[in-house]
């Protein structure tokens, strides 16, 4: 099983990393053999620190340029219908003319109805809008034209006239085409119907490991999700959002909580053994240290690591001999 982390984004202090040290905290993370680095997504809401994050994408865009192929780049998770789909696709073949075939663009509705109501949104809308956005951006990267085109033709007396193109002319093909899409791995819970989609029109999926007692918890849910999608088809499954403490009190494993890597390396190794057991070929950490978040608002989630941490987690499984581009 591969093992993806969450990038850093302060240092052991707390402040913030500027650009040189988040492309050194990815240069880090590929040196310690560590196959992915990720981040999360979402809408800042004034005077929520839960919520305060940078854009993933302009993150991993400087880790692109300072680490190689080796190294994957995603996104957990993206919440794309909170976004203007054209605005999105653009960003989304920018990355991919940077640093082809890096990323692994994991989106999904999100799971916060404050974020929609914050941008004006309906939140029973969301899997409409996501259904809408992933078509739109597929027609983009496609080259498919959507609707009558227009050009201003340097050659017209009235320059204020438009030329309508007639979509069948060749003309060139557009940018989004020539450079093809990233992976796109869709970031579910345990709807069949999601799942469904995650397995016929993704590349992945991306599974929560923190359903708690109000689902069922962990074993319940993952258990009974990943043999749907391995059913529908479904190729590559990833656990994320599995929080790691190696340094705090151990936190014990019950089937009707979370999945969580709070307890000592060893154990640590046995829990990951479950989750592959269960059939997924990733996992991605947020790594954490709750002995140090008392007094530092937002720390477990964003700590800082040190190339030891990073062999420590390294250590925790073999590593996986199979490339990440194949799924």
């Amino acid at each position: 099983m591969r093992i993806g982390l969450w990038l850093s984004l302060v240092d052991s202090s707390g402040a913030l990393l500027d650009g040189h040290a988040v492309a050194r905290r990815a240069q880090l993370i590929e040196a310690a053999g560590i196959d992915g680095a990720w981040l999360g997504d979402h809408t800042p809401i004034p005077g929520d620190t839960d919520r305060d994050l940078p854009d993933p994408l302009l993150y991993l865009a400087i880790c692109s340029l300072a680490t190689s192929s080796a190294l994957e780049l995603g996104t957990s998770i993206y919440s794309l219908p909170l976004r203007n789909k054209y605005d999105a696709a653009q960003r989304f073949y920018t990355l991919e003319t940077i640093a082809k075939g890096r990323f692994t663009l994991g989106v999904g509705t999100g799971s916060q109805k404050v974020e929609y109501e914050a941008n004006g949104l309906d939140w029973d809308d969301r899997f409409r809008r996501m259904a809408d956005h992933m078509d739109g951006i597929r027609q983009i990267f496609a080259g498919k034209p959507v609707g009558p085109l227009y050009r201003q033709h340097p050659a017209l007396d009235d320059p204020d006239t438009p030329v309508v193109l007639d979509p069948k002319v060749d003309r060139g093909t557009p940018w989004a085409a020539q450079v093809g899409p990233p992976r796109f791995a869709l970031g579910s819970w345990h709807s069949p119907r999601q799942l469904r989609r995650a397995a016929t029109e993704y590349d992945g999926w991306l599974a929560s490991a923190s359903p708690g007692a109000q689902f069922g918890g962990w074993r319940k849910v993952l258990t009974e999700s990943i043999k749907i999608y391995r059913d529908f088809g479904g190729r590559r499954a990833i656990a994320a959002t599995v929080a790691a403490d190696f340094w705090g009190p151990n936190v014990p494993l019950t089937d009707d909580g979370v999945f969580t890597l709070c307890c000592s390396p060893a154990e640590a190794t046995e829990r990951l053994g479950l989750l592959e057991s269960l059939g997924f070929d990733d996992v991605l950490l947020i790594l954490s240290n709750r002995s140090l978040a008392k007094d530092r608002t937002g720390l477990a989630r964003r700590y800082d690591f040190t190339a030891d941490d990073l062999g420590q987690i390294r250590a925790l499984l073999p590593k996986d001999k199979r490339d990440y581009h194949d799924g």
